[in-house]
């Protein structure tokens, strides 16, 4: 398949529709736990294995930052590797929406749209 073909698959708005949600989701440097559950999710219905990763030794107590690694099967094909994280920095913003085809929130850019990008590459795929 061709690179013209895979990004006419593209579906924007189920795209932004997941970057919005990730958007909404408060997460906080060491406190992303719900986005990432919800990345797990994601994941999960689209056939990925999910490895959640809850242990981090000499965490502070108040530490909820989960890692989480997912992987698909397409074959004997190369390997292909997306890394990205979903905290943000805890300072006001203005709310996460679609204004005039731009995301706007909290980690819009930094870099949860990103990882919902990645989400739709693997569903694209």
């Amino acid at each position: 398949m061709i690179l013209a073909e895979l990004i006419g698959k593209i579906n924007t708005k189920r795209l932004a529709t997941r970057a919005l949600d990730m958007l909404r989701i408060p997460s906080p440097t060491g406190q992303t736990r719900v986005v990432a559950e919800y990345f797990s999710e994601a994941c999960r219905s689209l056939g990925g294995a999910v490895t959640v990763i809850d242990e981090i030794p000499d965490a502070p107590a108040e530490y909820d930052a989960p890692s989480v690694a997912a992987l698909w099967q397409f074959g004997d094909g190369p390997t292909l590797q997306i890394d990205g994280h979903t905290d943000t920095i805890d300072m006001p913003h203005s709310p996460a929406e679609l204004r005039d085809g731009f995301l706007t929130g909290r980690g819009a850019v930094d870099m949860k749209a990103s990882v919902a990008a990645a989400i739709e590459a693997v569903n694209v795929i």
